[in-house]
Parts: structure tokens; sequence; C-alpha cells
């Protein structure tokens, strides 16, 4: 008999790898809350692809990319997706995971080029389905994102698929999980567990 896979998943947005007052380089300090955490899998939003400006200019700024150096050895299967480009770079979301990937897709739920915002999907190879989501910081932008995510979920997930769907909702009324286990009949973790 095949056991159910089970998850211990934490999700941040690390803000390109400083605070979120931009002001302090926290790079070094997220890899080992992240190693400390214990998770099999992560799921992290604005992460740094490239930055040819913070890579000259920050002390202490990797020589490989974030998302090598934040995985490391803890998390030998990762993907990344791009949501934003400027010309010094581009940053979205990436997955780390202890299992092994299966499949990945990167798809564009930006609205209009001023809030570049993404979905990240990774199947994992047991069958997992995991989904990051970075969206927008206005409601009516979220809601739009949403109406996509909900789709994107009907149309590309298996219905009987274990799914996580993690990221940064930019949520502050809190009303965009009510949404989601209406439509999608998910659960918040938050409320299964405590």
């Amino acid at each position: 008999m095949h056991r159910k896979p089970e998850y211990r998943a934490l999700t941040l947005n690390i803000h390109k790898g400083f605070s979120a007052s931009n002001l302090r380089y926290t790079l070094e300090a997220l890899r080992v809350v992240l190693r400390d955490s214990k998770c099999n899998v992560v799921f992290l939003q604005e992460v740094s692809g490239e930055n040819s400006r913070y890579h000259k200019r920050i002390k202490g700024w990797p020589n490989t990319d974030q998302l090598e150096y934040l995985a490391d050895s803890v998390w030998p299967h990762f993907a990344y997706g791009r949501n934003a480009a400027t010309p010094l770079g581009h940053h979205g979301n990436a997955i780390l995971s202890a299992t092994p990937i299966g499949r990945v897709h990167n798809e564009d739920l930006s609205l209009h080029r001023l809030s570049q915002r993404g979905l990240l999907h990774v199947t994992l190879e047991e069958g997992t389905e995991l989904l990051n989501v970075h969206l927008g910081l206005f409601e009516r932008e979220r809601n739009r994102q949403l109406s996509k995510l909900i789709d994107y979920v009907l149309y590309n997930i298996p219905e009987k698929a274990p799914l996580i769907l993690a990221g940064d909702f930019n949520d502050w009324r809190l009303t965009a999980h009510k949404t989601l286990v209406k439509e999608l009949k998910l659960s918040e973790a938050f409320e299964s567990i405590c």
C-alpha cells in the first residue's frame, strides 16, 4: 500500500534578499532560517534570478544565483519562474524541493506591465502538484488574478491530485482564501492544523 506523502512547507516573499523596507541585505540570514525550518518544500517569491547592479555593489551577494544559493545542498530539486524583468536583471517565484521534480510551468498572471506577477506550477515525480503565486497589491487586480488562478487550477490540475497552493497573495483583508475554498474546495492549512 502506498503512503500519502507528507510535506512540511513554508512560503516567504524574500524581497530579492532585502528587508521589506529594502534597507538591509538579509539573504544570508534568510538562508539560515530556511535551513532551520526543516521544510521539505519551500515556496519563495521575489527571488532574484539575476541582478547585475547588486552583484557588484552588495557585500555578501552570492556568486551563484539566489535560487542555487538558497537551495544549496538541502533542496537538491528546484524551479524558478521569471515574473518581472528589468534592464538590470529579473526576479520571480521559486520552489525548493527535497523530492524530485517532474514538470515545471510558469504562467503569467500580469494584468499590466507595471505589476508583473506569476504562477509557478511544479508537478513532483510522485504526483503532488505545487503552485506558487504572487498576486498584485490592489484588490481589483488580485480579484482578476484569483479568477485566472482558479481557471488555471480547474483546467490544469487533475481533480484528485494532491495540491499545495502557496505564495504571497497580498491579501490584507483575508478574502482570497474564502474564494479559493468556495471555488476549488481547498482547505486553508492554517485553519486545518490550528
